[in-house]
Parts: structure tokens; C-alpha cells; sequence
């Protein structure tokens, strides 16, 4: 039974743990865990090292590489760009940002349902 106007949180356990036997409980089904492909995790490392850089952490790579992978093997990926976008901005690779820039201009010609969202990223990076 629903009381008040809106939820705001849910549990998907017994209300009262302590009626239920949940600690030697055995679920019955298990997550099913998608298989990665190596394109897949190599998307996921670029992401990572860009973390590290935003971070000031040491990374694997440096930008300008990761934008190289990016253009190269994962032409789709919008995301990544403007993080690199981004992170060029604050430091001042001029050169970088244009090629990302009309990277992105191509994403938004090939995917115009995202376009907005690429928009968006950036000008709330460039104020435009």
C-alpha cells in the first residue's frame, strides 16, 4: 500500500530481517555477466586512463593518444571526446580541442539523436 505522494526510496528485501533466515541463505539464480569484447575493454582502459589524468594521477597514456584510440577505434563514442575536450581545455592544447571539436561535429552528424547531449558537455565546458 502506497501512503504519501511520491517514493522516494525502495528495498528490494524483507521488511524485518531478523523474521527471515538471510544469512545462510543461497540465492537460487545468479547475475548473468555480459562477456567483454577487447574493443569493449579497451574503451573501458581509455576511460579509466582519462580518470587518472583528470585525477593527477599518472596514466598509461596521454591525451592526444587516447583521442588517436578514440578517433581510430571507437568513431561512435561521444563521451570520451568530451572529456578529452575537457581536459585539453584546462590545459591549453589548443590544437587538441579543434580535433575533437570536428571529431564531434562528425558524431553528431552520423548519431543526431545524441547531438544535443554532445551540445550540452560542451557548453558547460566552453560557456556557449
Amino acid at each position: 500500500m502506497r501512503v504519501g505522494k511520491k517514493i522516494i526510496a525502495a528495498f528490494s528485501g524483507p521488511s524485518d530481517v531478523s523474521s527471515f533466515d538471510m544469512i545462510t541463505h543461497v540465492p537460487t539464480s545468479h547475475t548473468i555477466k555480459q562477456k567483454k569484447s577487447s574493443k569493449r575493454e579497451e574503451l573501458e582502459n581509455l576511460y579509466l586512463n582519462i580518470r587518472k589524468l583528470r585525477e593527477g594521477k599518472p596514466a598509461e597514456i596521454t591525451l592526444k593518444e587516447a583521442f588517436g584510440a578514440v578517433t581510430a577505434n571507437h568513431e561512435n563514442d561521444w563521451l570520451l571526446s568530451v572529456e578529452i575536450a575537457e581536459l585539453a581545455k584546462k590545459e591549453n592544447h589548443s590544437d587538441l580541442i579543434d580535433k575533437v571539436l570536428n571529431h564531434l561535429e562528425k558524431v553528431k552528424t552520423k548519431r543526431p539523436e545524441i547531438a544535443h547531449l554532445i551540445d550540452g558537455g560542451l557548453s558547460l565546458i566552453f560557456g556557449k
